[in-house]
């Protein structure tokens, strides 16, 4: 069982004859709490040149968040199973190959919850939503190293994929007179690819021949 609370205060003060008087029509104290519950197993085979790891988990978890004691999320309930996997494989010398897959639920924020208004920046107005869920993400990623143990040259390569159903993204709105609301929500699919790519290897010493007259 895992639990995690914010309490956060957002005062404004007036000033008034040179002294900064507390606005309680507008401060608020806001709290949010995500709860969930993980149960799982896995199941793992070794060999000499191959190593593989298969699990799942089923994740049950609760999201509330509320505005000066007024309870702004519905309470619902979220079931979700995390499937994982993990492979290696040792190739010829000192090379290997590794791909991993796994899932994981991220909550959205209590900043991006409150139904409060934040103008800090009249031009930039950041609006919460309280009907946020939260997003699934499936990740991808597959290694690949190599070590020359005779030049001492190594090389690595990496490419990560990862996507969402339901990634939270700031949706931008430009309203009247030029100001731009910003307000979170849960998208459609969302994908991303990143890649990585290295080599290094000894500089060798440099042979100089001098010659005079």
């Amino acid at each position: 069982f895992n639990r995690v609370e914010q309490t956060p205060v957002r005062d404004y003060f007036d000033r008034i004859e040179n002294e900064l008087v507390l606005d309680d029509e507008i401060s608020s104290l806001f709290r949010s709490e995500w709860m969930f519950h993980r149960v799982g197993f896995s199941l793992k085979r070794n060999r000499k040149k191959f190593n593989l790891t298969l699990g799942a988990k089923y994740m049950n978890a609760g999201l509330i968040a509320e505005e000066n004691a007024v309870q702004l999320t519905s309470n619902d309930k979220f079931h979700y199973v995390l499937p994982s996997m993990s492979a290696r494989w040792k190739m010829k010398g000192s090379k290997s190959l590794e791909l991993n897959y796994s899932t994981q639920v991220g909550a959205p924020q209590l900043s991006q919850l409150v139904t409060q208004v934040n103008n800090l920046n009249p031009n930039f107005l950041i609006i919460g939503n309280p009907n946020l869920e939260p997003e699934y993400i499936h990740s991808l990623r597959l290694n690949y190293s190599a070590f020359d143990q005779f030049n001492f040259s190594n090389q690595f390569a990496n490419v990560s994929f990862s996507y969402s159903p339901n990634k939270i993204v700031n949706s931008r709105t430009l309203g009247q007179n030029l100001v731009t609301e910003v307000l979170p929500v849960n998208s459609g699919d969302h994908m991303m690819v990143n890649a990585y790519l290295s080599h290094s290897s000894p500089i060798r010493k440099l042979k100089r021949t001098m010659k005079g007259r």
